[in-house]
């Protein structure tokens, strides 16, 4: 009973701790504007306005993430600080969760503590607390980890097995609805029951189900792919990521996975090295298989595969971390699903939950007496957390937002179009047209900044190469902008009179 109140008391404490220190850490976020993609999934979205609302057009996709932001806007309406309140809560919830599960799975306050405050200072994270529409990645991880805390619970207990299995089950689909990255939490629990759940316990029945459900999910992807316009649209969704990445060239699946497998070892080199961080990255598809960050990539994926063979045995709870680590990673990957993105920092948020706890074990299991160890915990919490406490200036305004981008991504046509448009709203618009031009040069097959350029060339009265540009805009054919288009077309029958 006494060590029983012991772990009690430090879980009690270790809540108040790091609630506070994640609103002090951001607490600069209160005076943001809105940014990005807060103006769809909340200014422009009458959803979150009433639960009324919500009911009479909810579309599957991440309605957890709008019953949220029913709470903001019943309280703080459009104000954006208001929001950020439940953004810098879900933060440090997952924190002290993490704290929880480690101290559950290690046994060992020292790594419990390390692993969390890791994940609460460090500024690869900041996308997703400061970014108020990524709340769904912050929200997915809170019941992804109430869902494993409640089925290690189901696994080692004979008496309240059913209560723990039914809140595992409740959180798992809570998980699904807030992000559908939760599809890789049953290969974290089959990667449990392998190594922390006797052959002949009750639960071990599970594993083959689990191993069946996964081989049929493979094959179905596979004959998906191969005889249902599944590659067609494997390539045309790649055509599209790696347009955003500057590349023009033919596209196969050679061409695709080059790119894919630097993006990894380029997420790798932010969680060790987070500087540079950005809403946007820009970098050139690599020409070969013999490229130094392909050969990086596969030294990575070989030491990930020899970990886990290794601490089979030897290491239970490392070995349930580093499939943690690689399930979570697999839906972001780009593998598949294919994004507009290869590399974001939001995409971390969940897999480096095993990449915090692995760093945290392994540093005291090369210093046990932990003297050395908590100096470098000391100096890595305390350096991450200035990272991060600069890092939210960059999330100030939508113009800081894009500024910062360009100037991480100097060929970013992303990054250059929304910075023009910046300058379009202030009413700079030289300043807007010479980022519009600098974001076709990067990549002439982008729609949008034709159509932008047109707009600013409108306003300095400069017809001629206002049509040009609304011309050039409307051949791109983009179907994104159908219905732009056709408003195009009238205006400009409206201006000159039909062709």
């Amino acid at each position: 009973m006494d060590s029983l109140s012991h772990r009690t008391r430090h879980v009690l404490i270790a809540l108040p701790i790091l609630l506070v220190a994640a609103f002090l850490l951001y607490a600069k976020n209160f005076s943001n504007e809105w940014t990005y993609d807060d103006y769809s999934v909340l200014v422009h979205n009458p959803d979150i306005q009433s639960f009324e609302a919500f009911l009479e057009d909810q579309k599957p996709g991440r309605p957890v993430r709008e019953l949220s932001y029913l709470i903001d806007y019943h309280f703080f309406k459009l104000d954006p600080s208001g929001y950020h309140i439940q953004n810098i809560f879900w933060h440090g919830l997952n924190a002290f969760l993490i704290f929880c599960l480690i101290n559950g799975c290690a046994g060992d306050r020292r790594i419990a503590w390390t692993a969390s405050l890791l994940f609460l200072v460090h500024p690869v994270n900041v996308e997703v607390v400061a970014q108020i529409s990524h709340r769904k990645d912050s929200l997915v991880l809170v019941f992804c980890l109430i869902s494993f805390i409640s089925f290690i619970k189901a696994s080692h207990s004979q008496q309240h097995r059913l209560p723990w299995l039914l809140i595992c089950l409740a959180a798992v689909v809570t998980a699904y609805f807030a992000k559908q990255n939760a599809v890789a939490l049953p290969i974290v629990f089959l990667a449990y029951l392998l190594v922390h759940v006797d052959a002949g316990g009750r639960l071990a029945k599970f594993k083959l189900p689990f191993l069946g459900v996964l081989g049929i999910a493979g094959v179905a992807v596979l004959v998906w792919y191969l005889d249902f316009n599944g590659r067609d649209i494997f390539l045309e969704k790649g055509r599209i990521a790696l347009g955003r990445m500057n590349y023009f060239g033919p596209v196969s699946e050679a061409v695709y996975l080059r790119m894919v497998l630097k993006s990894w070892l380029f997420a790798f080199f932010k969680f060790v090295i987070p500087t540079g961080l950005s809403l946007e990255y820009q970098y050139p598809v690599p020409e070969s298989y013999l490229d130094p960050w392909l050969i990086g990539a596969f030294l990575l994926i070989a030491a990930w595969g020899g970990a886990l063979v290794f601490t089979r045995k030897r290491s239970p709870t490392a070995f349930v971390f580093l499939v943690w680590l690689g399930a979570f990673w697999l839906p972001v990957s780009n593998l598949w699903p294919i994004t507009n993105r290869f590399a974001a920092d939001r995409y971390l948020y969940t897999p480096l939950v095993g990449g915090f706890v692995l760093v945290s074990m392994a540093l005291f299991r090369f210093d046990r007496k932990s003297i050395y160890a908590g100096i470098v915990v000391l100096i890595a919490v305390v350096s991450l957390a200035g990272l991060t406490w600069k890092q939210n200036d960059v999330w100030r305004t939508q113009c800081s937002l894009w500024q910062h981008a360009a100037d991480v991504n100097p060929t970013s046509t992303t990054a250059l179009n929304n910075l023009g448009q910046c300058f379009y709203r202030k009413g700079e618009h030289e300043r807007a047209i010479a980022f519009f031009l600098r974001s076709i040069e990067a990549n002439p097959h982008n729609a949008s900044p034709y159509f932008n350029l047109g707009l600013a060339y409108e306003k300095t009265g400069r017809s001629g190469l206002s049509r040009s540009y609304y011309l050039k805009f409307m051949s791109i054919e983009d179907p994104r902008y159908v219905d732009l288009i056709a408003r195009v077309k009238k205006h400009l029958t409206d201006m000159y009179g039909p062709e």
